[in-house]
């Protein structure tokens, strides 16, 4: 569906949003995607450390997304149904896509990793049946080539590691990124990124999160680093969004911070590229598949626009919230996740 730029601005009062499109994105503390997705994994890594916050993080659960922000990527920059390239797939990348009805292909190099998102994901599908198709590849990003066919990606959303920050533990078909010195590090991160452009489509959005942070005493700043290692491999940059963290993620470093006299680092960045084309309407698809108002709010379509409303309902959760109420998730579905 092809239109020019005046009618998309009067069209995008007909569709709706589940979250304000502001540039700086507040933690929502205990969403429901966040329980459904995570919350029996984070509470087996906190009972391993004897609930101790930093000895849980280093197990690698720290690092994974924000489900409400991985939400919001996904409904403002894909349509359901495209096909979404993680190089750097976690323990929880492929869950919202496939909630969302996103089609997904995701690299996790470390075997334990894969094995925790695999079986979560096959429940999750038996919780909620759809028709999109995820693909978990236990294998290094460095061979995405061999996986992935050029210019068949719909949008690359990424959650690399932030060089040495954390451990990852033990890798197969390749080399654990966290492990190399930082040169060494950047330029196969750079190689990873070359790779993902080329699979991905014309005019289509490159989204990676990033954070600085200190080593040694040192500031490292990761953010404009990786913004020109994605400008150099022929990407453009769309926006910037500042991801505020959440106290888990915080707190371990709170009595650093005291000691080196800076402050505690409280957000994360999404840097927004885009690949070639400046044409609008090759995304047009995005906003005409989002649901329409009226459909959501049908008795109040007149007064009921996004920009207005204050608390009003967010319609992806709700989805889950009415869900959760069914006897399948109350009895026992939380408590079993990892059986």
């Amino acid at each position: 569906m092809q239109t020019n730029y005046s009618d998309r601005m009067r069209k995008q009062r007909e569709y709706e949003l589940s979250f304000e499109p502001k540039s700086i994105w507040n933690y929502v503390y205990n969403n429901t995607l966040e329980e459904l997705c995570d919350t029996n994994y984070k509470k087996n890594q906190l009972r391993k450390a004897g609930d101790d916050w930093v000895k849980a993080g280093a197990a690698g659960y720290l690092s994974s997304w924000n489900k409400e922000y991985l939400k919001r990527i996904i409904e403002f920059w894909t349509a359901p149904y495209d096909l979404i390239l993680d190089p750097f797939a976690g323990h929880s990348s492929a869950f919202i896509p496939y909630l969302l009805k996103r089609n997904f292909i995701g690299f996790e190099i470390t075997k334990e990793r894969y094995e925790i998102q695999k079986a979560h994901l096959e429940k999750l599908m038996q919780l909620y049946p759809n028709n999109s198709q995820i693909n978990l590849i236990n294998d290094s990003s460095e061979n995405l080539l061999n996986y992935v066919t050029p210019k068949t990606v719909d949008c690359v959303i990424t959650d690399p590691p932030f060089w040495n920050l954390e451990k990852y533990g033990s890798a197969v078909n390749g080399v654990q990124l966290s492990d190399l010195k930082f040169d060494a590090f950047h330029d196969k991160l750079k190689q990873i990124f070359l790779d993902a452009y080329k699979v991905l489509k014309e005019g289509k959005f490159f989204i990676v999160k990033v954070a600085n942070f200190r080593r040694n005493k040192k500031f490292i700043a990761l953010k404009d680093k990786w913004a020109q290692i994605l400008t150099d491999i022929g990407l453009e940059q769309h926006d910037e969004i500042v991801l505020e963290l959440p106290p888990s993620k915080r707190h371990p470093l709170y009595i650093q911070a005291i000691t080196n006299l800076n402050m505690l680092k409280v957000h994360e960045y999404l840097l927004v590229f885009r690949k070639g084309s400046e044409d609008t309407n090759v995304n047009d698809h995005i906003n005409h598949n989002r649901p329409l108002v009226t459909n959501i709010y049908a008795e109040k379509y007149d007064s009921l626009f996004w920009s207005a409303k204050k608390g009003k309902i967010d319609w992806i959760t709700s989805l889950f919230k009415e869900k959760k109420k069914e006897p399948t998730l109350n009895k026992g579905f939380f408590n079993n996740l990892n059986t």
